[in-house]
């Protein structure tokens, strides 16, 4: 964090970056509505998956009521990612070793998304194909990365993160003594043999 920042502007700071990565997704999911020529298809699916209990793709109704709870959801949850992202960021500032906890959270995202909807509604892949959340999940990072790097550095690894009493110790590689192995073959064999008497 800069010196003189405030714990309130890192809270801003990530709403702002989990709006944009929000914004992102649904601006990726209505290019894709819009190319299959279901416009709002998909915050409607998701919305009747989560507030209707909907089993069927083919059930699904494009309401405005659907899409707005659904919307509400969505930008809530990025919302509170962006603002715990951010935190951890700020720690980074401090702290260059959390970086690599930063890095593995994006990661993971991507897995407890599509985990999240296997669990949640196993249907939707009919209709929301992996690489469609994958593709959603990638532009949202870029976008979050984009306003997360006006006040951080988000080089997530670098040879002077380790801080100087990190000892480093390199062991010598042990030589083969090709002379020596049969004989510690057979002893090995003759320990065994001697244990089953």
């Amino acid at each position: 964090m800069e010196p003189g920042r405030r714990p309130a502007s890192v809270r801003w700071e990530g709403i702002a970056a989990g709006l944009a990565g929000a914004g992102a997704v649904a601006l990726w999911f209505f290019v894709r509505d819009l190319l299959i020529g279901e416009p709002l298809r998909t915050p409607a699916l998701l919305g009747a998956a989560l507030f209707g209990g909907m089993r069927e793709p083919s059930e699904a109704a494009i309401t405005t009521a659907l899409v707005l709870k659904y919307s509400v959801v969505h930008v809530g949850v990025f919302a509170l990612f962006g603002w715990a992202l951010a935190a951890l960021l700020a720690l980074s500032d401090r702290e260059p070793r959390v970086r690599l906890a930063v890095f593995m959270l994006f990661c993971c995202w991507q897995v407890v998304t599509l985990l999240g909807l296997t669990g949640f509604a196993s249907w939707l892949h009919e209709p929301l194909p992996w690489w469609s959340i994958f593709g959603a999940n990638l532009v949202a990072a870029v976008a979050m990365l984009a306003v997360y790097a006006q006040h951080h550095s988000l080089v997530f690894w670098r040879d002077d993160m380790l801080a100087p009493d990190d000892d480093i110790v390199v062991l010598p590689r042990r030589e083969r003594r090709p002379e020596l192995e049969g004989d510690a073959r057979r002893r090995g064999v003759q320990a065994r043999a001697g244990g089953q008497r």
